[in-house]
This record gives structure tokens, sequence and C-alpha cells, in this order.
């Protein structure tokens, strides 16, 4: 397989003439990486990003391994958006997880939003900071699932068994921040699959949430029109 790597620059109102590695022209770029059969190693990245200037937005995916940000490093952007698409969307430690043991800082911007997808799993033991903005900060963190192949009696969306689900765990280390600088009520949301025994892969270990922070839990089921019943069970 050829690995694709892609990384894309956007940067509002600059000239084709412009020496575009200034710093003050890359603090209003948006960049956008992507890698299709290798890990990206997170670390050496960001290191890169800080070193750059980049404040606006920061958009990385990869389809193999894992994204990981190790204790002492800080991706800083007003909107960071991380996803880690290897794996089958089952439990697996080797693809599709997004682990930060550092801090992701959104803080003091026009709009700070910070949203992480992991399709083994979102493990939070470090900071989230989207808080300070003028307008209310937002996290997103999402996972998701396989079915099993039968489908919920009652409904007719498609079980999922908890090995074979994501899950989303905020350890009890874990920060997640989303106060505003004018006192707007910020958003947390927690978006996994529904189990076949209607619980969620979700743990909390008592990790830190401003009280200004709306949490809202948003279980997620399938249906599919090649299902017997789910037709008529919707």
């Amino acid at each position: 397989m050829t690995d694709r790597k892609i990384l894309i620059l956007s940067c509002p109102g600059v000239q084709t003439t412009t020496p575009i590695l200034a710093p003050a022209i890359l603090k209003s770029c948006a960049i956008q990486a992507g890698y299709d059969a290798s890990a990206i190693d997170l670390n050496n990245l960001v290191d890169w990003l800080n070193d750059s200037g980049f404040q606006r937005s920061v958009n990385i995916s990869s389809k193999q391994g894992n994204l990981v940000l190790a204790a002492n490093k800080t991706l800083n952007a007003h909107q960071i958006l991380l996803q880690a698409q290897g794996g089958t969307g089952q439990q697996d430690t080797q693809q599709g997880n997004v682990i930060i043991d550092g801090t992701l800082n959104a803080a003091n911007g026009q709009v700070a939003k910070i949203s992480l997808e992991g399709r083994s799993s979102v493990q939070i033991n470090g900071q989230l900071l989207a808080n300070n903005a003028q307008q209310a900060g937002e996290i997103n963190l999402m996972t998701s699932g396989q079915s099993n192949g039968q489908v919920d009696a009652n409904y007719g969306y498609r079980l999922v068994n908890a090995n074979d689900s994501g899950k989303i765990v905020l350890a009890k280390n874990a920060v997640l921040n989303v106060a505003s600088a004018s006192q707007q009520q910020g958003k947390i949301n927690l978006r996994l699959p529904l189990l076949a025994n209607q619980s969620l892969n979700l743990v909390n270990q008592g990790a830190s949430i401003n009280q200004q922070a709306l949490v809202s839990i948003q279980p997620i089921a399938s249906w599919y029109t090649t299902d017997s019943r789910s037709e008529e069970r919707r």
C-alpha cells in the first residue's frame, strides 16, 4: 500500500508572494494532516507546530496506529480535531486510540473547540482546555463500535457487545474546561455506541469538569433497512 501523506495549509489573505514560513503569517493558518498507511508521531508533529507558531486550527487524521500526546507536550490551537481511524471499532490497543496524557489548549481565542474521535477509544489523562474564549467552549469525544449482527427486538437497531465497542475514559487527574470569558455555558459532548445490555463503555474515574459545563451523553444506535424488523420497528 502506498503511504499517502497529506499536509494542507490554509492561510486567509495570504498572497502567493508572501513568505509562508513567516511566524506572523503562520499564526493565522489552519493545518490539515492525514496519513493513510503509517502511524503519526503526534509528539513530533506538535513540536513542529509549536515551533512554527500555529494558533488557528489543527486537523490531524490517521488511519493507522494511535494518536498519543505525551504528558510533557502541549498542542496550542483555537480549534483542534484529532481522529484515530485505524481498527474496526472494537477495542484494540494498537489501532484507533486517541490518548491525551498532555494538554490540548484551545483557550483564549474567539472560538475554543476540541474534538477527539478514536475508533477504539478516547482516553483523557491530561487536560482539555477550551476555556476563556469569546464564545462558549466545546469539547466533543467520540468513539464507535461493531455490530454483532443481531437487532434489538423492540426497536430494531443493531446490537453492539461491550467488547465490540470503543470506550471513552476520563481519568482521575483529567481536566475538561469549557468555561467562557462571557460566562456562557460551554458544552461537553460524549458520543458512543449504545450496548446490547443498555449500558455504555464510558468510564469517569473522577475527572475535573468545570461547573459551567453542560455535559451531554449521546448514545449511538444504528438502523439498516436491510435488517429484518428494522424498518417496521423504527
